[in-house]
């Protein structure tokens, strides 16, 4: 009923506003039980041997050999605050060129 381009943009508008939204209203406390979540995932032990390899196998393929790399994200996802998260949003989604 409506063209593609026009769907597009209002979707696009949509999202925007929404996260422009949320950038203003994030605070520290929102974001503690996501973070919370995200380090549990990162750190916990693989139930199987094959969850193990494919561990081994992103490490070793996707992140030239950083066996690490789970670590170094949970403690990034660890350092961050509303503050850094309103950057990042803002930067990569809300500054158009």
């Amino acid at each position: 009923k409506y063209p593609s381009q026009e769907l597009f943009t209002k979707s696009d508008q949509f999202l925007t506003d929404f996260l422009k939204k949320k950038a203003e209203s994030v605070t520290d406390e929102d974001l503690r039980p996501v973070k919370s979540a995200l380090v549990n995932e990162l750190l916990a032990t693989p139930n199987t041997l094959g969850e193990r390899y494919s561990q081994f196998a992103s490490a070793a393929l996707r992140y030239d050999g950083r066996f690490k790399i789970r670590e170094e994200i949970a403690e990034k996802i660890k350092a961050s605050n509303a503050e850094t998260l309103k950057k990042f949003m803002k930067e990569s989604f809300l500054e158009k060129p």
